[in-house]
């Protein structure tokens, strides 16, 4: 074998280790990404499940960190629906602060309102949609996780086949 050949050789088993790296990284990454948003689901879900509704609130972890949160009273918004006991509401869209935005089906009135003013039909409702959320990650992540793992073995063999052809003599 000549010096070019183990050149090129050398230079092959470069680019696998690269591509092995960046493979494994983004495997990482896929994974963080996935626990972070999982555990932002499960924040989201033990506030609903708490029958509590802060709209300004933070869901602590595990850090056991004590903060003090001020609570101020706010006027009146002029987007804001006006509720009473027995009002049908139609929701349209929940927002993430624990708020909603809906029609009074009774006075055909739109407008934003605290989902903390509806009964349970509106918490199990979002409970519902952050599950559906859930699986969408798992099977998000799982997907690409097996596309880099498809990446990485189809380059990984890329890589063997231009080893061989090199150390044949095919270059």
């Amino acid at each position: 074998m000549n010096l070019w050949r183990v050149y090129r050789m050398l230079q092959y088993i470069g680019i696998g280790i690269v591509i092995c790296i960046i493979g494994f990284i983004v495997v990482y990454f896929i994974f963080e990404i996935k626990d972070i948003l999982i555990e932002n689901i499960k924040c989201k879900e033990a506030s609903l499940l708490a029958k509590t509704w802060y709209t300004a609130g933070k869901c602590y972890t595990e850090k056991k960190e004590e903060e003090r949160e001020e609570l101020t009273l706010r006027v009146k918004e002029k987007e804001e629906l006006i509720l009473r006991v027995k009002d049908r509401i139609y929701i349209i869209e929940v927002y993430p602060d624990g708020r909603a935005y809906g029609k009074n089906v009774i006075t055909e009135q739109t407008g934003i309102f605290p989902l903390c003013y509806l009964k349970n039909e509106a918490k199990k409702e979002r409970m519902k949609d952050l599950k559906e959320k859930k699986k969408l990650i798992n099977v998000l992540s799982n997907f690409f996780l097996l596309l880099s793992f498809i990446f990485l073995v189809f380059f990984i063999l890329l890589d063997i086949m231009a080893l061989i052809w090199i150390y044949n003599g095919y270059d």
